[in-house]
């Protein structure tokens, strides 16, 4: 006989309605728990894919495909349960396989639109955009008012995947079907500058900020246009829309930003909301704020700080893992030069600002050239050649390589390995200073070689960075540095083979 106190299991369908309310007030636990009270009236195939769809939501991918696999295979008819499989393979990485359970889901319920959906932008992203095509035609018969953000989304798809010719091509659609889209707008100014196309993206980029003033993407991306063309003020006024921008750090909260006005003998705390290129690029402006009376305290990550302690007019430099000595106003090194109004490209170089100074190259003698090399970024991925471009290069005769980046390299056989493993830029720099030539990509290495004054060559994509500009062998930020582009986009052989030419007339 059973207790008189024990609960009889809910009902199937009392437990899904149950299931459905947990996780949607983000209650998984309450929910997983409902899934083990239904298992004690007798495994059933529903409850495989109740206990799946809750084990996804947990963020426990591995068990979550085994009920999917199971489920799938009891509800064959189920296009949910195909769809929600999907969704847990998408998750998992496995996006071939999520794309057969979507084509299942839309091909059970052919008004299923979010399967449509899923299956349009997943092809798409493997860059099957004729099948894509077809999903979103499939999406749009059932929702006509879908069809801006289907072109948007084919756009941006394209647009991940570097192909910003289709990608422009699709937000154009985008603006014609829905001209008041702010987004579609500044998708589309964003992609035309990739293209080189300035003044058509500075234009889209205008109407998006006309159509949605708040929209700091459009700001950013049209002060990022701006400043490519050497634009500094409007450019660098955009450019304080960038998110970075808002991760104040904790010992920081609540202090003001620096103005331009405070009295002498005002504290400023300058902290870096970027990467370690974009901290060696601004902090030459701290300077300038030492110039005007304010004392100077920098914050920045342990590998950037003995290297920083060397920049003039400095009170103090600081880990930004420890405490930070009292301030009254603060700045994102990046907002520097624009809070200083920095309006000529003759404003941006008064000589190296790290460290001692490079010392004068030597006359070349018959002694192998000696060229340090940085052949991996870290974001984008695309501002890293493959290996394989590297090796006409290394193989050049009277050319002494050293790795200038920790990870072993893929020509062991052609490079002295890094001999800073602490990844200390001080250790880096260095190491620089005994050489001849820095060869790099754009990472902090080109940013370090610069700011010392030392020769270095810099290989670019077609779409560079804002502060390369779209054209020319030269930039106003480092005069050391000589510019390598790709001559189209993706062309890395190209841009290499231009400087091995460079660097055998180099090296005699």
């Amino acid at each position: 006989m059973p207790s008189a106190t024990s609960c009889p299991p809910p009902s199937l369908e009392e437990g899904r309605r149950r299931v459905a309310e947990a996780l949607a007030a983000g209650q998984t636990e309450a929910a997983w728990q409902i899934c083990v009270a239904l298992l004690q009236g007798g495994p059933q195939p529903e409850l495989f894919h109740l206990m799946a769809v809750v084990r996804d939501a947990q963020g426990q991918t591995a068990q979550a495909l085994e009920f999917f696999e199971g489920a799938a295979a009891l509800l064959p008819g189920r296009a949910d349960v195909a769809y929600n499989y999907g969704i847990a393979l998408q998750r998992a990485g496995r996006l071939a396989a999520a794309i057969l359970q979507w084509r299942r889901a839309a091909g059970l319920a052919p008004d299923h639109a979010e399967a449509w959906r899923n299956l349009g932008l997943a092809l798409a992203e493997t860059g099957d955009l004729a099948a894509a095509e077809a999903a979103f035609a499939r999406l749009t018969a059932l929702c006509p008012h879908e069809a801006a953000a289907v072109r948007l989304d084919l756009g941006n798809s394209c647009f991940q995947r570097r192909d910003f010719t289709a990608a422009a091509g699709y937000y154009r659609q985008a603006v014609a079907l829905a001209g008041g889209e702010a987004t579609a707008w500044c998708n589309l100014g964003e992609t035309l500058s990739a293209l080189g196309e300035s003044a058509e993206a500075e234009r889209c980029l205008r109407r998006a900020i006309a159509l949605d003033p708040a929209l700091d993407k459009a700001r950013f991306n049209l002060g990022c246009l701006l400043l490519r063309q050497g634009i500094w003020r409007e450019g660098f006024a955009g450019y304080e829309c960038r998110g970075s921008r808002l991760k104040l750090p904790a010992p920081l909260a609540g202090l003001p930003d620096w103005r331009g006005d405070e009295a002498p003998g005002t504290r400023v705390a300058l902290w870096n909301d970027q990467g370690f290129g974009d901290a060696i690029q601004f902090v030459r402006f701290a300077a300038r704020l030492a110039a005007r009376g304010q004392v100077v305290v920098v914050v920045v990550d342990p590998p950037l700080l003995r290297l920083f302690k060397t920049v003039p007019g400095l009170a103090e430099v600081v880990p930004s893992n420890g405490p930070v000595p009292p301030c009254q106003a603060q700045l994102p090194l990046s907002s520097l030069a624009g809070r200083l109004e920095i309006a000529a490209a003759a404003d941006l170089w008064s000589g190296p600002y790290l460290g001692p100074a490079a010392p004068e190259p030597a006359a070349r003698t018959a002694a192998p050239l000696r060229a340090g090399l940085a052949w991996a970024g870290h974001f984008p991925a695309a501002k890293t050649p493959p290996p394989e471009v590297w090796r006409p290069l290394l193989e050049l005769p009277g050319v002494c390589w050293t790795a200038l980046q920790p990870p072993p390299p893929p020509w062991p056989d052609r490079l002295r390995p890094y001999p800073a493993p602490s990844g200390d830029f001080a250790d880096t720099a260095a190491l620089m200073r005994d050489l001849d030539l820095v060869v790099t990509v754009d990472t902090a290495t080109a940013h370090l070689a610069g700011a010392l004054g030392k020769p270095a060559w810099l290989l670019l994509l077609k779409d560079c960075d804002w502060r390369w500009w779209d054209t020319g062998e030269t930039t106003p930020w480092y005069p050391g540095l000589r510019l390598f582009r790709q001559p189209s986009h993706g062309d890395w052989a190209g841009a290499v083979a231009a400087l091995a030419a460079a660097l055998r007339d180099l090296a005699g």
